[in-house]
């Protein structure tokens, strides 16, 4: 669980850096956007730059996958809701039930 709980807080950082990475690729675009309507880049710089956009958006994508899964997965392992600051209690249906109590 101790790996669990490493492996999270280096999503956390690898999530805020894919995250950046995005912001830039898609500022870099809007830029490259403008350069080519005012006829200062090649149609083939502006692919370039949407390709570097699309590629930081579908990692960033990716990061935000990989880091939910490994939260809900931590949740799992130790039966705590972070949120709610709470244990996670789940009631066997096979079971009889403590409402009579």
């Amino acid at each position: 669980m101790i790996v669990q709980v490493e492996q999270f807080s280096l999503l956390r950082g690898q999530l805020i850096t894919a995250k950046e990475a995005d912001r830039v690729a898609e500022n870099g675009y809007k830029i490259a956007l403008k350069r080519f309507q005012n006829g200062e880049i090649s149609i083939t710089d502006l692919n370039i730059a949407l390709s570097e956009r699309e590629s930081a958006k579908r990692d960033y994508i990716g990061s935000l996958s990989t880091y939910w899964l490994a939260y809900y997965n931590l949740r799992i392992l130790t039966l705590y809701d972070f949120e709610t600051d709470q244990k996670i209690k789940y009631e066997n249906p096979r079971l009889p039930s403590d409402t009579n109590k």
